[in-house]
């Protein structure tokens, strides 16, 4: 499968959420609906203007979440087959791993407290952290076995693509 474009990738995800009434949700409670507002507010401003960190950094980011992409398209039949977790313990496992792996990517990310007295609009890492914060809201305990697969290929794409980020700047 090629490269997608953010905008293609946008598409046919929001196509995904609206086939299978993901949007019929409460707040925070589909995965797919949270990385669909994550990737249509994350495109909304132009990098063109940015400086070369922010350009590269958002430049990665799309390319983990293409990849990320493509395991949801591999995905999509165990997705649309809901399972129950057989095992709680399993899933406590899971759930305890995403939240480590979501807490370490927002302490690489800056917190928009730094010494810069002002946020630029096309700073990635900020625009990016901000918008994890609101995605470390989901409601997991409806998540099934192949939604945590997704949500753990996700946290492992932004951890790869953050570390390096972050090993550049040490």
């Amino acid at each position: 499968m090629e490269q997608k474009q953010p905008n293609q990738m946008i598409a046919a995800l929001w196509t995904f959420v609206k086939e299978n009434r993901e949007d019929q949700f409460g707040p925070h409670e589909s995965l797919y609906v949270e990385i669909l507002k994550q990737w249509e507010n994350l495109n909304r401003y132009s990098m063109a203007w940015a400086d070369p960190k922010s350009q590269r950094l958002a430049k990665d980011y799309w390319r983990g979440m293409n990849s990320w992409f493509k395991k949801f398209i591999r995905q999509q039949d165990k997705v649309l087959e809901p399972q129950a977790f057989n095992n709680r313990e399993l899933f406590n496992l899971f759930d305890q791993t995403a939240k480590q792996m979501a807490m370490d990517i927002l302490l690489m990310l800056p917190d928009g407290q730094t010494k810069q007295p002002v946020v630029k609009i096309n700073d990635f890492a900020f625009r990016l952290r901000t918008e994890l914060l609101e995605f470390n809201q989901l409601n997991r305990d409806g998540l099934t076995p192949a939604d945590f697969e997704l949500l753990l290929e996700y946290w492992h794409e932004l951890y790869q693509l953050v570390g390096l980020q972050d090993e550049e700047v040490n």
